[in-house]
């Protein structure tokens, strides 16, 4: 599947060659820059997910249309890279039309609707946070772990582990 809007820079990664000759290729992502446009985000969504679309990128913010049991809502999302350096998603606020819906309403049904798996936590300030160093160790993946976040108009940017040092061996 082709996405549209999706931009990969600085990969930087290693497996080795007795992996490879096993054909259980393990890879070590070390770095990379991920960014996506909205189309793009709205692309990856999985199926079954309770987000319809992605209203707005821009402001530091994602703004959703989610659609759950019959009920529509816009809800804000505060992306950002937590000190453990998962991808944390703060919901900042959940309107249904023009109404504000009490954050102990939503924080109910976040807590129902957040699925139980690895990699996938739930939060006692009620953040989202996707640990894809969990999830993808799974698949023969290490990964870096995320280092920043940003949300500008209209693109997504993720960056996974550090950037090369300038001057260091390999990097001419």
């Amino acid at each position: 599947m082709a996405v549209r809007g999706l931009e990969l820079s600085g990969l930087r990664l290693t497996t080795s060659a007795a992996a490879l000759l096993e054909k259980k290729p393990r890879l070590d992502i070390e770095h990379f820059v991920l960014r996506l446009s909205r189309a793009a985000v709205e692309a990856l969504l999985p199926p079954g997910t309770p987000v319809k679309r992605v209203e707005r990128l821009g402001g530091g913010a994602i703004l959703l249309a989610v659609e759950t049991r019959g009920l529509r809502a816009t809800v804000e999302v505060r992306p950002g890279a937590s000190r453990e350096g998962r991808l944390r998603l703060e919901v900042v606020s959940v309107k249904a039309g023009i109404f504000p819906i009490p954050a102990m309403v939503w924080t109910a049904a976040l807590r129902s609707a957040v699925p139980r798996r690895p990699g996938l936590l739930l939060t006692a300030e009620n953040r989202i946070e996707v640990d894809l160093r969990v999830i993808l160790r799974r698949k023969g993946v290490e990964i870096a772990p995320f280092r920043a976040v940003r949300v500008g108009e209209d693109v997504l940017e993720l960056v996974i582990g550090d950037p090369p040092v300038r001057g260091a061996e390999g990097n001419r």
